[in-house]
């Protein structure tokens, strides 16, 4: 008897470990970005979307990724879905501002970059972002 509900608690177990590395993971998609591997990343993003479409910090991230990839459209459209739910995130709106700039969407990148200087409290960062703003300016002029 003793043998037999061992055995049934190592298969439930073991079943439940296969589950668990199946299931994507917003940990895994991190683990994988911060070592640079960006395409499975976003790969493993998208699955943790698919199963919690309210997954913010996941949209946040897989923009990152799309943006470390080149994939710049699929990188706004990942962030702006999120803007509203971090209003207040310096990192969403000066990685927009920088992806405003390469499509030369020029009013966007304006705004994200007054966003950015509006939100820091680092120096650096906000030298940074009225640079932009200086520049962007001058392309709004052009138009």
């Amino acid at each position: 008897m003793k043998k037999g509900l061992f055995l049934l608690f190592l298969l439930m177990f073991v079943y439940g470990l296969l589950i668990a590395e199946e299931q994507p993971s917003f940990q895994k998609g991190l683990t994988l970005a911060n070592t640079g591997q960006y395409q499975a990343a976003i790969e493993e993003l998208g699955k943790v979307i698919e199963l919690e479409p309210g997954h913010t910090t996941a949209y946040l991230l897989l923009g990152i990724c799309y943006t470390e990839t080149g994939e710049y459209d699929k990188a706004v459209e990942s962030l702006e879905k999120i803007k509203d739910k971090f209003p207040e995130s310096e990192v969403l709106y000066y990685t927009l501002a920088l992806l405003y700039e390469k499509k030369e969407k020029w009013n966007e990148a304006y705004t994200s970059w007054q966003k950015v200087i509006a939100l820091t409290k680092n120096k650096e960062l906000k030298e940074i972002a009225l640079k932009h703003l200086r520049q962007v300016s001058n392309y709004l002029t052009k138009e």
